[in-house]
């Protein structure tokens, strides 16, 4: 779970670095001066994985510990972020039960479509119009 401020330039997201690493609170600084939409909410982005956000900026909250501001601006194509890391946790992977039934599906879906490909593959098929006369192809 991160926060991020988001300015249109490197010198803005200095000065705003600045002032958290003399004390000012990083929601109160994103609620006034953050461009994105997340800036009324202090800019909390909730939680999320790293694939689901653009490079650059996955690179610098993953490197970060909770309570952490990354030390430079990260740019991006959306601007210039200052960010923190709020909390991480681990997503737990699903036990094989939890996945049996959509295996089970995929596998049968996955044979099913075998079956009609070979099938397609031996068969003459002859298309009729709406008169019941075969149309030509």
């Amino acid at each position: 779970r991160a926060r991020h401020i988001l300015v249109g330039t490197e010198d803005e997201a200095k000065d705003l670095i600045d002032q958290l690493n003399e004390g000012a609170v990083f929601a109160d600084l994103a609620a006034e001066f953050s461009v994105g939409p997340s800036g009324p909410r202090g800019g909390d982005l909730g939680f999320f994985n790293q694939g689901q956000m653009v490079e650059p900026f996955a690179v610098a909250a993953f490197a970060l510990q909770p309570g952490e501001v990354y030390a430079t601006p990260v740019e991006t194509q959306f601007g210039w972020h200052v960010i923190k890391v709020e909390e991480r946790r681990m997503t737990e992977q699903p036990s094989l039960e939890d996945l049996r039934s959509q295996l089970e599906s995929g596998l049968a879906d996955d044979v099913i479509q075998g079956i009609f490909a070979e099938l397609r593959d031996g068969a003459e098929i002859v298309v009729y119009g709406p008169d019941g006369e075969p149309m030509e192809n």
